[in-house]
């Protein structure tokens, strides 16, 4: 298998501004060859899926990196695991006790030029 491309660099694409997604409870991989539905779309160029994990007993995140001028941004994505088997990846089966993860998200764009320059 190919190395994953983002489709910004197809040349037969014309990708204005690009998405980054990863897969949640509700677009679970599953089917023949447990296919994601984001997959689809990703293949046919609308979309960049990442964040998906094939290895449940390990858990291993690699960031799609992206550079604009001087500004750099490494993109890290996990798409959904069930919780329980997520504890069981990270604590190897032993409760260690409660893990937190505190995530903003926001519906607009609200970055300034000059933290973001264009």
């Amino acid at each position: 298998m190919k190395e994953p491309q983002v489709n910004f660099h197809d040349p037969n694409l014309n990708i204005a501004m690009p998405v980054f997604s990863i897969h949640g409870n509700h677009d679970d991989i599953s089917g023949l060859g447990d296919t994601a539905a984001l997959e689809l779309l990703s293949v046919a160029g609308l979309i960049n899926y990442f964040g998906r994990c094939t290895d449940l007993r390990e858990v291993q995140l690699s960031p799609v990196l992206l550079q604009k001028g001087r500004t750099r941004l490494a993109l890290y994505g996990l798409g959904n695991i069930r919780d329980e088997r997520l504890h069981r990846i990270f604590t190897g089966g032993k409760d260690l006790g409660r893990d937190v993860l505190g995530l903003w998200a926001t519906s607009r764009v609200v970055i300034s030029e000059v933290v973001a320059p264009r």
